[in-house]
Protein backbone atom coordinates (compact mmCIF):
# COMPACT_ATOMS: atom_id res chain seq x y z
CA UNK A 1 0.00 0.00 0.00
CA UNK A 2 1.50 3.16 -1.15
CA UNK A 3 -0.41 6.43 0.80
CA UNK A 4 0.50 10.40 0.21
CA UNK A 5 0.34 12.73 3.47
CA UNK A 6 2.09 12.46 6.78
CA UNK A 7 0.06 9.97 8.22
CA UNK A 8 1.76 7.01 8.33
CA UNK A 9 0.13 3.56 8.42
CA UNK A 10 0.69 0.55 11.01
CA UNK A 11 2.42 -2.31 9.99
CA UNK A 12 0.45 -4.56 7.74
CA UNK A 13 1.17 -8.65 7.71
CA UNK A 14 2.41 -9.93 4.11
CA UNK A 15 1.08 -12.56 2.39
CA UNK A 16 3.09 -15.22 0.94
CA UNK A 17 4.37 -14.33 -2.89
CA UNK A 18 1.29 -14.10 -4.96
CA UNK A 19 0.44 -16.42 -7.83
CA UNK A 20 0.88 -13.51 -10.65
CA UNK A 21 2.56 -13.07 -13.60
CA UNK A 22 6.20 -11.75 -13.22
CA UNK A 23 5.67 -8.65 -14.90
CA UNK A 24 3.14 -7.61 -12.40
CA UNK A 25 3.82 -4.90 -9.88
CA UNK A 26 4.94 -6.34 -6.81
CA UNK A 27 5.00 -9.95 -5.21
CA UNK A 28 4.49 -9.73 -1.63
CA UNK A 29 1.06 -8.09 -1.08
CA UNK A 30 -1.00 -7.62 1.96
CA UNK A 31 -4.68 -8.22 2.23
CA UNK A 32 -6.57 -5.43 0.58
CA UNK A 33 -8.31 -6.00 4.15
CA UNK A 34 -5.89 -5.42 6.07
CA UNK A 35 -4.98 -2.17 3.91
CA UNK A 36 -8.58 -0.86 4.33
CA UNK A 37 -8.62 -0.98 7.89
CA UNK A 38 -5.57 1.16 8.21
CA UNK A 39 -7.04 3.72 5.77
CA UNK A 40 -10.28 4.62 8.74
CA UNK A 41 -9.44 7.65 10.49
CA UNK A 42 -7.19 8.65 7.79
CA UNK A 43 -8.95 12.28 7.31
CA UNK A 44 -6.08 14.41 5.33
CA UNK A 45 -5.68 11.15 2.71
CA UNK A 46 -5.20 12.21 -0.89
CA UNK A 47 -3.71 10.04 -2.77
CA UNK A 48 -3.82 6.01 -2.13
CA UNK A 49 -2.45 3.19 -4.20
CA UNK A 50 -3.55 -0.44 -2.86
CA UNK A 51 -2.93 -3.78 -3.47
CA UNK A 52 -5.89 -6.30 -5.18
CA UNK A 53 -5.81 -9.82 -5.96
CA UNK A 54 -8.85 -12.31 -7.66
CA UNK A 55 -9.09 -13.37 -3.87
CA UNK A 56 -9.88 -9.96 -2.79
CA UNK A 57 -13.33 -9.47 -4.56
CA UNK A 58 -15.49 -9.86 -1.47
CA UNK A 59 -13.41 -6.66 0.43
CA UNK A 60 -14.65 -4.45 -2.29
CA UNK A 61 -17.78 -3.70 -0.45
CA UNK A 62 -15.50 -1.83 2.65
CA UNK A 63 -14.02 0.67 0.40
CA UNK A 64 -17.38 2.70 1.24
CA UNK A 65 -16.38 2.10 5.13
CA UNK A 66 -13.24 2.32 5.01
CA UNK A 67 -11.75 5.24 2.56
CA UNK A 68 -11.73 8.57 3.61
CA UNK A 69 -13.82 11.50 1.66
CA UNK A 70 -10.64 13.38 1.49
CA UNK A 71 -9.13 11.16 -1.41
CA UNK A 72 -8.04 12.91 -4.31
CA UNK A 73 -6.81 9.86 -6.50
CA UNK A 74 -6.89 6.66 -5.88
CA UNK A 75 -5.67 2.87 -7.29
CA UNK A 76 -7.01 -0.12 -7.18
CA UNK A 77 -4.47 -3.02 -8.38
CA UNK A 78 -1.55 -2.66 -10.46
CA UNK A 79 -1.16 -4.86 -13.73
CA UNK A 80 2.31 -4.15 -15.19
CA UNK A 81 5.46 -3.09 -13.76
CA UNK A 82 5.33 0.47 -16.03
CA UNK A 83 2.83 3.30 -16.14
CA UNK A 84 1.07 1.89 -19.31
CA UNK A 85 -1.75 -0.21 -18.24
CA UNK A 86 -1.84 -2.09 -21.74
CA UNK A 87 0.26 -4.93 -23.32
CA UNK A 88 0.22 -8.70 -21.78
CA UNK A 89 -2.39 -9.92 -20.30
CA UNK A 90 -2.88 -10.05 -16.36
CA UNK A 91 -4.24 -13.50 -15.88
CA UNK A 92 -5.55 -16.40 -17.91
CA UNK A 93 -9.24 -16.99 -18.75
CA UNK A 94 -9.93 -19.05 -15.85
CA UNK A 95 -8.76 -16.54 -13.33
CA UNK A 96 -10.40 -13.50 -15.08
CA UNK A 97 -13.57 -15.70 -15.07
CA UNK A 98 -13.50 -16.17 -11.37
CA UNK A 99 -12.95 -12.32 -10.84
CA UNK A 100 -15.90 -11.54 -13.11
CA UNK A 101 -17.99 -14.28 -11.03
CA UNK A 102 -17.35 -12.26 -7.64
CA UNK A 103 -17.31 -8.36 -9.07
CA UNK A 104 -21.00 -9.53 -9.90
CA UNK A 105 -22.16 -10.91 -7.12
CA UNK A 106 -20.38 -7.88 -4.75
CA UNK A 107 -20.59 -4.10 -6.39
CA UNK A 108 -18.89 -1.59 -5.08
CA UNK A 109 -19.45 1.94 -4.36
CA UNK A 110 -17.22 4.96 -4.38
CA UNK A 111 -20.01 7.72 -4.56
CA UNK A 112 -19.19 8.83 -1.30
CA UNK A 113 -15.54 10.10 -2.76
CA UNK A 114 -16.82 13.77 -3.73
CA UNK A 115 -13.48 14.72 -4.42
CA UNK A 116 -12.12 12.33 -6.11
CA UNK A 117 -10.73 13.69 -9.98
CA UNK A 118 -8.20 9.92 -10.85
CA UNK A 119 -9.22 6.94 -10.96
CA UNK A 120 -7.59 3.52 -12.13
CA UNK A 121 -8.68 0.22 -11.29
CA UNK A 122 -6.99 -3.09 -12.49
CA UNK A 123 -7.85 -6.08 -13.76
CA UNK A 124 -8.82 -7.80 -10.86
CA UNK A 125 -11.24 -4.35 -10.45
CA UNK A 126 -13.43 -4.98 -13.75
CA UNK A 127 -16.58 -2.39 -13.76
CA UNK A 128 -19.91 -3.90 -13.91
CA UNK A 129 -23.56 -3.06 -13.86
CA UNK A 130 -24.55 -1.41 -10.63
CA UNK A 131 -21.17 -0.10 -9.67
CA UNK A 132 -21.28 3.64 -8.64
CA UNK A 133 -18.23 6.06 -9.42
CA UNK A 134 -17.66 9.36 -8.11
CA UNK A 135 -19.10 11.71 -10.16
CA UNK A 136 -16.02 14.35 -9.11
CA UNK A 137 -13.68 11.90 -11.51
CA UNK A 138 -11.98 13.40 -14.44
CA UNK A 139 -9.92 11.16 -15.32
CA UNK A 140 -10.88 7.28 -15.15
CA UNK A 141 -8.57 4.33 -16.53
CA UNK A 142 -10.19 0.88 -16.76
CA UNK A 143 -8.36 -2.40 -17.38
CA UNK A 144 -11.57 -4.31 -18.26
CA UNK A 145 -15.00 -3.47 -18.28
CA UNK A 146 -18.39 -5.08 -18.62
CA UNK A 147 -21.03 -1.97 -18.79
CA UNK A 148 -20.44 1.30 -19.33
CA UNK A 149 -23.40 2.65 -17.81
CA UNK A 150 -21.79 3.66 -14.55
CA UNK A 151 -19.63 5.85 -16.42
CA UNK A 152 -22.63 7.41 -18.21
CA UNK A 153 -23.37 9.27 -14.84
CA UNK A 154 -19.66 10.80 -14.53
CA UNK A 155 -20.45 13.83 -16.35
CA UNK A 156 -17.08 16.02 -15.67
CA UNK A 157 -14.88 13.06 -17.09
CA UNK A 158 -12.63 15.00 -19.17
CA UNK A 159 -10.38 11.50 -20.26
CA UNK A 160 -11.06 7.46 -19.90
CA UNK A 161 -8.86 5.05 -20.80
CA UNK A 162 -10.34 1.33 -21.04
CA UNK A 163 -10.03 -1.88 -23.15
CA UNK A 164 -13.16 -2.56 -24.77
CA UNK A 165 -13.29 -6.06 -26.36
CA UNK A 166 -15.59 -6.97 -23.19
CA UNK A 167 -18.14 -4.73 -23.88
CA UNK A 168 -20.61 -4.61 -27.23
CA UNK A 169 -19.94 -1.77 -29.85
CA UNK A 170 -23.43 0.26 -29.29
CA UNK A 171 -22.24 0.45 -25.44
CA UNK A 172 -19.12 1.69 -26.60
CA UNK A 173 -21.27 4.52 -28.81
CA UNK A 174 -22.60 5.67 -25.46
CA UNK A 175 -19.39 7.13 -24.22
CA UNK A 176 -20.55 10.08 -26.70
CA UNK A 177 -23.30 11.11 -24.11
CA UNK A 178 -20.23 12.45 -22.28
CA UNK A 179 -20.11 15.92 -23.07
CA UNK A 180 -16.78 16.87 -21.21
CA UNK A 181 -15.03 13.88 -22.39
CA UNK A 182 -11.51 15.01 -24.32
CA UNK A 183 -9.52 12.26 -24.86
CA UNK A 184 -10.41 8.60 -24.91
CA UNK A 185 -7.90 5.76 -25.01
CA UNK A 186 -8.48 2.23 -26.52
CA UNK A 187 -6.60 -0.84 -26.44
CA UNK A 188 -7.40 -4.43 -27.47
CA UNK A 189 -5.65 -7.31 -27.23
CA UNK A 190 -6.40 -10.60 -29.32
CA UNK A 191 -7.69 -13.60 -27.36
CA UNK A 192 -8.67 -11.33 -24.55
CA UNK A 193 -11.46 -12.93 -22.37
CA UNK A 194 -14.55 -11.56 -23.00
CA UNK A 195 -18.05 -11.32 -22.06
CA UNK A 196 -21.12 -13.82 -23.19
CA UNK A 197 -20.17 -16.52 -25.64
CA UNK A 198 -17.30 -14.46 -27.34
CA UNK A 199 -14.22 -15.80 -26.03
CA UNK A 200 -12.16 -14.39 -29.28
CA UNK A 201 -12.56 -11.59 -31.98
CA UNK A 202 -14.29 -12.44 -34.99
CA UNK A 203 -14.13 -10.02 -37.67
CA UNK A 204 -17.44 -8.39 -37.52
CA UNK A 205 -17.35 -7.26 -33.85
CA UNK A 206 -13.78 -5.87 -34.70
CA UNK A 207 -15.77 -3.88 -37.53
CA UNK A 208 -18.35 -3.18 -35.48
CA UNK A 209 -16.19 -1.75 -32.33
CA UNK A 210 -13.95 0.36 -35.79
CA UNK A 211 -16.93 1.91 -36.80
CA UNK A 212 -17.50 3.89 -33.62
CA UNK A 213 -13.75 5.06 -33.52
CA UNK A 214 -14.22 8.31 -34.95
CA UNK A 215 -16.97 9.16 -33.25
CA UNK A 216 -14.99 9.36 -30.11
CA UNK A 217 -12.29 12.01 -29.46
CA UNK A 218 -9.67 9.03 -29.63
CA UNK A 219 -6.59 10.54 -28.98
CA UNK A 220 -4.59 6.89 -28.51
CA UNK A 221 -5.41 3.35 -29.95
CA UNK A 222 -3.67 0.24 -29.26
CA UNK A 223 -4.10 -3.15 -31.26
CA UNK A 224 -1.90 -5.98 -29.17
CA UNK A 225 -1.61 -9.53 -30.60
CA UNK A 226 -1.96 -10.83 -26.71
CA UNK A 227 -0.67 -14.27 -25.57
CA UNK A 228 -2.19 -17.75 -24.93
CA UNK A 229 -4.76 -20.22 -26.83
CA UNK A 230 -5.53 -17.66 -29.82
CA UNK A 231 -2.08 -16.30 -30.70
CA UNK A 232 -1.43 -17.15 -34.34
CA UNK A 233 -3.79 -19.23 -36.38
CA UNK A 234 -7.55 -18.05 -36.62
CA UNK A 235 -5.94 -14.30 -34.99
CA UNK A 236 -3.42 -14.13 -37.12
CA UNK A 237 -5.76 -14.79 -40.41
CA UNK A 238 -8.24 -11.75 -38.42
CA UNK A 239 -5.24 -9.13 -38.01
CA UNK A 240 -4.76 -9.62 -41.63
CA UNK A 241 -8.42 -8.88 -42.31
CA UNK A 242 -7.52 -5.38 -40.09
CA UNK A 243 -7.61 -3.35 -44.00
CA UNK A 244 -10.77 -4.87 -44.40
CA UNK A 245 -12.40 -4.08 -41.32
CA UNK A 246 -10.93 -0.88 -40.09
CA UNK A 247 -8.22 1.14 -42.38
CA UNK A 248 -11.03 3.26 -43.35
CA UNK A 249 -12.04 3.83 -39.77
CA UNK A 250 -8.10 4.54 -38.93
CA UNK A 251 -7.64 6.68 -41.39
CA UNK A 252 -10.32 9.35 -40.07
CA UNK A 253 -8.18 9.40 -36.92
CA UNK A 254 -7.41 12.92 -37.17
CA UNK A 255 -7.19 13.19 -33.19
CA UNK A 256 -4.99 10.82 -32.78
CA UNK A 257 -1.50 11.27 -30.87
CA UNK A 258 -0.39 7.94 -30.17
CA UNK A 259 -0.91 4.51 -32.22
CA UNK A 260 0.19 0.75 -30.88
CA UNK A 261 -0.18 -1.69 -34.29
CA UNK A 262 1.23 -5.20 -32.64
CA UNK A 263 -1.15 -6.98 -34.88
CA UNK A 264 0.23 -8.80 -38.22
CA UNK A 265 -0.91 -6.65 -40.86
CA UNK A 266 -0.72 -5.67 -44.67
CA UNK A 267 1.20 -3.29 -45.89
CA UNK A 268 -1.31 -0.74 -47.09
CA UNK A 269 -2.53 -0.58 -43.12
CA UNK A 270 1.09 1.01 -42.66
CA UNK A 271 1.14 3.46 -45.50
CA UNK A 272 -2.38 4.49 -44.70
CA UNK A 273 -1.13 6.06 -41.25
CA UNK A 274 0.68 9.02 -43.17
CA UNK A 275 -2.86 10.68 -43.10
CA UNK A 276 -2.84 10.79 -39.21
CA UNK A 277 -0.78 13.70 -39.04
CA UNK A 278 -1.65 13.89 -35.31
CA UNK A 279 0.45 11.67 -34.00
CA UNK A 280 3.47 11.80 -31.97
CA UNK A 281 3.83 8.03 -30.76
CA UNK A 282 3.96 4.90 -33.03
CA UNK A 283 4.94 1.76 -32.21
CA UNK A 284 4.05 -0.76 -35.17
CA UNK A 285 5.31 -4.89 -35.84
CA UNK A 286 6.11 -5.32 -39.67
CA UNK A 287 8.45 -8.16 -39.70
CA UNK A 288 9.67 -7.06 -43.05
CA UNK A 289 13.25 -8.78 -42.68
CA UNK A 290 11.29 -12.06 -42.73
CA UNK A 291 8.51 -11.58 -45.38
CA UNK A 292 11.14 -10.17 -47.93
CA UNK A 293 14.65 -10.93 -47.05
CA UNK A 294 16.86 -13.84 -46.76
CA UNK A 295 17.22 -17.41 -48.83
CA UNK A 296 13.76 -18.35 -48.95
CA UNK A 297 13.21 -15.35 -51.48
CA UNK A 298 16.15 -16.85 -53.73
CA UNK A 299 14.46 -17.80 -56.68
CA UNK A 300 12.37 -14.28 -56.66
CA UNK A 301 13.37 -11.70 -60.08
CA UNK A 302 15.03 -9.05 -59.59
CA UNK A 303 12.06 -6.87 -60.43
CA UNK A 304 10.28 -8.61 -58.01
CA UNK A 305 12.58 -7.64 -55.02
CA UNK A 306 13.01 -3.72 -56.60
CA UNK A 307 8.71 -4.47 -55.67
CA UNK A 308 9.45 -5.25 -52.15
CA UNK A 309 11.93 -2.33 -51.82
CA UNK A 310 9.33 -0.49 -53.02
CA UNK A 311 6.46 -1.56 -50.57
CA UNK A 312 9.07 -0.64 -47.53
CA UNK A 313 10.57 2.28 -48.26
CA UNK A 314 6.52 3.55 -49.15
CA UNK A 315 5.76 3.07 -45.31
CA UNK A 316 9.06 4.22 -44.64
CA UNK A 317 7.98 7.48 -46.08
CA UNK A 318 4.72 7.51 -44.82
CA UNK A 319 6.18 7.57 -41.23
CA UNK A 320 8.84 10.01 -42.12
CA UNK A 321 5.87 12.17 -43.63
CA UNK A 322 3.99 12.49 -40.38
CA UNK A 323 5.27 16.05 -39.30
CA UNK A 324 4.23 15.39 -34.89
CA UNK A 325 5.97 12.44 -34.96
CA UNK A 326 8.59 12.47 -31.98
CA UNK A 327 8.49 8.71 -31.49
CA UNK A 328 9.01 5.48 -33.55
CA UNK A 329 9.82 1.68 -32.50
CA UNK A 330 9.41 -0.29 -35.85
CA UNK A 331 9.75 -4.19 -35.28
CA UNK A 332 11.59 -5.30 -38.49
CA UNK A 333 12.87 -8.38 -37.40
CA UNK A 334 11.05 -10.58 -35.30
CA UNK A 335 13.67 -13.22 -35.00
CA UNK A 336 16.60 -10.72 -33.88
CA UNK A 337 13.96 -8.39 -31.79
CA UNK A 338 15.57 -5.64 -34.07
CA UNK A 339 13.78 -2.28 -34.08
CA UNK A 340 13.99 1.50 -36.34
CA UNK A 341 13.79 4.39 -34.37
CA UNK A 342 13.10 7.92 -35.77
CA UNK A 343 16.24 8.82 -36.08
CA UNK A 344 17.24 5.38 -37.29
CA UNK A 345 14.37 5.84 -39.88
CA UNK A 346 15.06 9.05 -40.77
CA UNK A 347 19.26 8.62 -40.93
CA UNK A 348 18.27 5.75 -43.52
CA UNK A 349 16.48 8.04 -45.75
CA UNK A 350 18.93 10.97 -45.65
CA UNK A 351 21.46 7.90 -46.74
CA UNK A 352 19.53 6.72 -49.48
CA UNK A 353 18.65 10.38 -51.07
CA UNK A 354 17.25 10.04 -54.23
CA UNK A 355 17.68 5.93 -54.24
CA UNK A 356 15.21 6.49 -51.50
CA UNK A 357 12.13 7.55 -53.95
CA UNK A 358 9.65 4.90 -54.18
CA UNK A 359 9.36 5.20 -57.56
CA UNK A 360 13.32 4.98 -58.40
CA UNK A 361 13.25 1.61 -59.46
CA UNK A 362 16.71 1.37 -58.30
CA UNK A 363 17.09 -0.31 -54.79
CA UNK A 364 16.33 -4.24 -54.41
CA UNK A 365 15.07 -4.75 -51.20
CA UNK A 366 18.22 -6.79 -50.03
CA UNK A 367 20.14 -3.57 -50.58
CA UNK A 368 17.40 -1.77 -48.23
CA UNK A 369 17.71 -4.16 -45.77
CA UNK A 370 21.93 -3.95 -45.57
CA UNK A 371 21.65 -0.51 -45.03
CA UNK A 372 18.08 -0.81 -42.62
CA UNK A 373 20.49 -2.87 -40.32
CA UNK A 374 22.98 -0.73 -39.47
CA UNK A 375 20.25 1.47 -37.90
CA UNK A 376 18.42 -1.05 -36.54
CA UNK A 377 18.50 -1.51 -32.10
CA UNK A 378 17.04 -4.08 -29.74
CA UNK A 379 13.97 -3.06 -29.28
CA UNK A 380 13.21 -1.52 -25.92
CA UNK A 381 16.37 -0.44 -25.49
Amino acid sequence: MEIHRNQAAAPIPERQPCDVEPNMAGCLWPALQDCLQQCVGMTQLTHLELPLQPGDSSSLSLLRQCLPESLQELRLGADAAGQQDEGANAFEAAAAAEVLQGRQQLHFDLSHLTALTKLQLSAFAPVVTGDQLPRSLLQLQLRQCFDVQPLLQLSQLQAVSLRPSTIPAHQLMALTQLTCLTSVQLFYEGGYQQCGSFTHWSGQRLAEQAAVWAKLPLTSLGLYEGSGPYEGGEFDALGRRLCAACVTQLQQLHRLTSLSLHWPLEVDVLTGIGQLQQLRSLSVRWDWFDEYVGSKWAERTPAELMECADMVLQVMHAFAGLPRLQELSWLCDEKRDLCLSLAGLRNVLQQLGQRGQSSDGRLSVDELAGLVELHMEQCGD
